[in-house]
């Protein structure tokens, strides 16, 4: 979503298709997305994770855990493991803020069909001066059918 706002974004500037295309390459890179699922079943459902993966994951989830996981050159991998988790938004939230600190920041937030928690994280964000957030958009189902409803997702980008 943030990487095709861009791209519109230089379509009404006017830039040619080449520049539009540079732009969005190097914005590939200086885009980042952090996210939570809420049950691991999802991921188990999706078929990409090894059994060993998923049973593990359905042990992290017994014991009240949770992972705050990041997108990093096409690659998932965990930021965080968090203990005694009441809701993927506490944690979500304290590891995107400690990412980012004090640059200023643009967000979006995608929710799996839960508005409640997605609202929840922009009261949390608008808390943060140097955050701007951009809008809240709905998972689509290619992603959402892997990890699931209720998964929490901030894409985020430099000003």
């Amino acid at each position: 979503g943030l990487l095709v706002l861009r791209a519109q974004q230089d379509i009404l500037k006017g830039f040619d298709l080449k520049q539009i295309i540079d732009n969005f390459n190097k914005r590939v890179k200086q885009t980042f997305v952090f996210f939570m699922y809420d049950d691991p079943k999802w991921l188990k459902a999706g078929g990409r994770y090894p059994k060993i993966v998923q049973i593990g994951l359905q042990k992290i989830k017994d014991f009240n855990m949770g992972i705050v996981m990041r997108e990093k050159q096409g690659v998932i991998k965990p930021v965080a493991f968090k203990r005694n988790i009441q809701n993927i938004v506490d944690p979500l939230f304290e590891e995107f803020k400690k990412f980012v600190g004090d640059k200023k920041t643009n967000v979006v937030i995608t929710h799996g069909d839960n508005k409640g928690i997605a609202e929840k994280l922009r009261q949390k964000l608008k808390e943060l001066e140097n955050i701007k957030i951009l809008y809240t958009e709905l998972l689509d189902t290619a992603l959402g059918a892997h990890i699931g409803p209720d998964a929490l997702i901030l894409s985020f980008d430099y000003e």
